[in-house]
């Protein structure tokens, strides 16, 4: 026993004592076997190979750009070439009318895809759709001058008939164009006419019919349309009136909180308020001042105030005759109404109205 735990104390001793270790002043001998021969890679084929890729991809878009310059061309031609027309001057007119509208709308794809703005696949779907859906829609047109032929069939009366003409050429002419919306669906839309009713090109002829059976008078219509534009327009002249007269008071207050302040405060105003513009209008606060101006030019906002807002500046509401382009969204309205926000929100000083 004793011996056994004698043994088994020494023994790490042992195996200690008869590891080997590397000593450099003796010559190491490594041999190192390769089982296959050193390959040069060859650079002139790989290259061969990457160029002859490239070139196959090249020919391979080149040839879908062909494909799809063709359809586009194609669709138009065929569009043109096997329009359906019925002799009728005024039905002709509206497939004519639908017929530009098309073309128009097909160049537009084909400029969305050229300039990536579309992808291929869903060009050649959208291309399709139009397609199909213009010849249906070039026979529901021509499909009117049948219910022109079978209405007038039941006429017996001259007199009737004539105010049928009438009234159907009344109707088909104040059909003005054909629109697409967002979802590539096409309708029509009535000249100087209020209507409420549905305007997808599927509800042509039920308009046209409700117009000849008297369901719809058109020229009721157009007087109210008239009115309403009437009243729109003093509307609007009425607002620009009080607009012009909020810019007056702007105008006055500014220059009346001005005067109250003293030299070094009336600097502090200017200069802060040149940063504020040039903050809020960095693309064009130059057209009023320089970059390195420390105020805003007084004659710059009273030129504004005085010249810009009228083109005629009567003494009344009636007498004037307003610059509209001004009102809407102009480079000046945006100043002045920049110059107002700095004034109330932003100067930090009393506000002085005018006397």
């Amino acid at each position: 026993m004793k011996k056994l735990c004698f043994l088994l104390l020494f023994l790490p001793f042992v195996c200690l004592s008869q590891t080997t270790y590397y000593n450099p002043s003796k010559q190491l001998d490594i041999n190192i076997t390769v089982k296959e021969p050193f390959k040069r890679i060859n650079y002139a084929e790989i290259g061969k190979n990457f160029n002859n890729a490239m070139q196959n991809e090249l020919a391979k878009r080149e040839a879908l750009k062909q494909y799809y310059e063709n359809i586009y061309y194609e669709t138009k031609n065929s569009i043109i070439e096997n329009s359906i027309f019925t002799n009728d001057y005024n039905i002709d007119n509206l497939i004519n009318k639908l017929q530009s509208t098309t073309i128009k709308h097909i160049d537009v794809l084909y400029t969305l895809l050229t300039q990536g703005q579309k992808q291929p696949n869903i060009f050649e779907s959208d291309l399709k759709k139009v397609y199909y859906e213009y010849n249906n829609n070039n026979r529901q047109l021509a499909y009117i001058s049948k219910y022109k032929y079978q209405k007038t069939n039941t006429i017996s009366s001259p007199n009737d008939l004539s105010e049928f003409n009438i009234i159907f050429e009344k109707a088909i002419n104040s059909i003005s164009s054909f629109t697409y919306d967002y979802q590539e669906n096409i309708n029509f839309e009535i000249n100087e006419i209020n209507y409420d009713g549905s305007k997808s090109i599927n509800n042509i002829l039920t308009f046209i019919s409700m117009v000849c059976d008297k369901k719809i008078d058109i020229d009721a219509l157009k007087k109210n349309y008239e009115v309403k534009i009437k009243n729109d327009a003093v509307k609007e002249k009425e607002e620009m009136w009080k607009t012009t007269q909020s810019i007056y008071v702007l105008y006055a207050t500014r220059l009346s909180t001005l005067k109250s302040l003293n030299e070094n405060e009336k600097k502090k105003f200017l200069k802060n308020e040149v940063k504020f513009i040039k903050k809020r209008m960095p693309n064009s606060y130059m057209y009023y001042f320089s970059n390195s101006a420390d105020f805003i030019p007084e004659n710059v906002i009273f030129y504004i105030v005085d010249k810009k807002i009228f083109i005629v500046k009567g003494k009344n509401l009636d007498e004037s005759i307003f610059n509209e382009s001004f009102f809407n969204g102009s480079t000046d309205f945006v100043f002045l109404f920049e110059l107002l926000n700095y004034l109330k929100d932003e100067s930090g000083v009393k506000i002085i109205n005018p006397q």
